[in-house]
């Protein structure tokens, strides 16, 4: 993962903090009891109902809606032979009896990948630096490189956000505007609010980590964690966010396409040995 080396990211999304609350107030997910990818995410606003369904919802945040059902602790991970060990391993962290470990010894880029999932994927109001189960397992899955599906994800934990299941604030702030400007919603006269600087992740805010490199590209002393965040939670900016996605994504997509024309090589190889047989 490639960080940048800017020391100020000027706020480009907006959000609208009471439309959130009334739409999570009526937030409700229909699912497909035969295919459950297959779900729409409703809510209602006044009297009108919205209902969009996972492949707009795709399209609107530009997320992949194809891969693993992740859903918080409950994600089946089974199905792509998670480990904790070897979870633990790939992050450099020391085995622990609870649940929640600090992210100290973690390198720079995996710390920073905590921080993505801690303020914008599985967002919540404290404990940004400390490593839960069900982030180790979502950490572990993107850094194997295991598809999943972002909408059904982002979704499923909107829904743990409105139970409040988990202490997260208003999540998701600036994923609403896109779904209201998406519904043609008139925002004009709406109490309107900018993700600042401060909230993006950059130089400043991995020297404040304790992990940062400085313009030298050497490494900064330990320092204390990360400033806290507003209640809202309206976390890094979601632009980024989905840029990191997309190209992790790519890479994915890559490596599944050289693997398949390594298998046709091999294919070829066998067809020729056993000619010259």
């Amino acid at each position: 993962m490639r960080l940048s080396g800017r020391k100020e990211i000027p706020p480009r999304d907006k959000y609208y903090p009471d439309l959130v609350a009334i739409a999570y107030s009526t937030l409700m997910i229909e699912v497909n009891e035969e295919n459950e990818s297959d779900f729409s995410l409703v809510f209602k606003l006044g009297k009108d109902e919205y209902k969009l369904g996972c492949s707009e919802l795709a399209i609107i945040w530009g997320l992949h809606n194809q891969g693993c059902l992740f859903e918080g602790g409950k994600t089946p991970i089974d199905d792509w032979g998670y480990s904790k060990d070897n979870a633990m391993g790939i992050f450099n962290l020391t085995q622990s009896a609870h649940t929640k470990i600090p992210c100290n010894p973690m390198r720079v880029e995996y710390r920073t990948l905590l921080y993505i999932v801690s303020y914008i994927l599985q967002p919540r109001v404290s404990g940004h630096a400390t490593v839960y189960d069900e982030d180790l397992i979502i950490m572990c899955a993107m850094a194997k490189n295991i598809k999943i599906n972002w909408p059904y994800f982002i979704v499923q934990h909107m829904i743990r956000l409105k139970k409040k299941e988990t202490s997260g604030g208003l999540g998701f702030l600036c994923l609403w505007t896109r779904i209201f400007n998406r519904v043609g919603i008139d925002l004009k006269n709406e109490k309107v609010k900018h993700v600042p600087s401060q909230s993006c992740i950059d130089i400043r805010l991995l020297r404040k980590m304790g992990r940062g490199a400085n313009e030298e590209g050497q490494e900064d002393q330990e320092a204390q964690e990360a400033p806290p965040q507003a209640q809202e939670q309206a976390g890094p900016s979601m632009s980024d966010l989905m840029q990191v996605l997309q190209r992790i994504e790519r890479k994915q997509d890559r490596l599944d396409r050289r693997l398949h024309r390594n298998e046709q090589y091999m294919e070829i190889e066998e067809d020729e040995d056993e000619d010259q047989d």
